[in-house]
């Protein structure tokens, strides 16, 4: 897996284990900080976050002239992952498989914000795809939504997810390897909620139809343009109906 496809799927903080620790030692350990490489002990890694880990990221911080706050957040890691290596890779990969398969940030009740032409969600995560499809569209930054910009549209081959192309936009981070008409299987990462808050959150939703995929289906279907004051729409509180049903199920 490439480095600028790694993720990162939760904030990491003092108190905190898990594999994911490990290569953030692991490339800790590489950075010039004073940190050292972590060494198995009857076969296994200490993977928990601990006063020493603290003390080095606010370290790692401080050089690279990052929020001081030891906690591995999303600019943290951006900057921390350059140093990552493939054993650290397979880590980092196999721990976001395993938590993205609980629908990463849209499957919890604290990221919900609300509803307009799609759901808007807060913080950072993961956004696992939706069920089997591929990738329609995608603009990196720039794309007219709030934030960094990023849009990703995908069509879901089957099921009521495939209903409509559906848009994931705004604060996300698309994996370096996607491109249009790449296949995601249901589960694969499909974008990452930074949460670096240039936008409130992200936005999921309906997307206007093929073959452009431009807009909402709210903007669609309606000949006058949504203003930017937020609004409940039918579409975005359908696809919401629609999105938690297929949660629900475990599809």
């Amino acid at each position: 897996m490439a480095k600028e496809d790694l993720t990162l799927v939760r904030l990491l903080r003092l108190g905190d284990s898990g594999k994911d620790i490990v290569a953030v030692k692991r490339m800790l350990s590489r950075a010039g900080v004073g940190f050292p490489q972590p060494v198995r002990v009857n076969g296994k890694f200490n993977d928990g976050f601990g006063q020493r880990l603290d003390a080095a990221i606010r370290r790692f911080q401080k050089k690279n002239k990052l929020e001081v706050d030891g906690i591995v957040g999303y600019m943290t890691f951006k900057a921390l992952v350059k140093q990552a290596d493939a054993f650290d890779s397979k880590l980092l990969g196999s721990f976001a498989i395993e938590r993205i398969g609980d629908w990463g940030i849209i499957g919890r009740k604290s990221a919900f914000a609300g509803l307009d032409m799609g759901v808007d969600f807060l913080g950072a995560g993961p956004i696992p795809m939706f069920a089997d499809g591929k990738i329609v569209r995608i603009v990196r930054s720039g794309s007219g939504w709030p934030g960094i910009g990023g849009l990703i549209v995908v069509q879901c081959d089957k099921g009521p997810m495939a209903r409509f192309p559906i848009y994931t936009a705004e604060d996300i981070k698309i994996p370096a390897s996607h491109k249009v008409g790449k296949r995601l299987a249901k589960g694969d990462l499909l974008a990452e909620a930074t949460g670096t808050k240039q936008a409130p959150g992200i936005e999921l939703g309906w997307a206007g139809p093929g073959p452009a995929f431009h807009g909402t289906l709210y903007q669609a279907r309606h000949s006058s343009p949504y203003s930017s004051n937020p609004r409940v729409t039918a579409e975005g509180t359908d696809f919401w109906k629609t999105l938690s049903a297929w949660m629900a199920k475990g599809a």
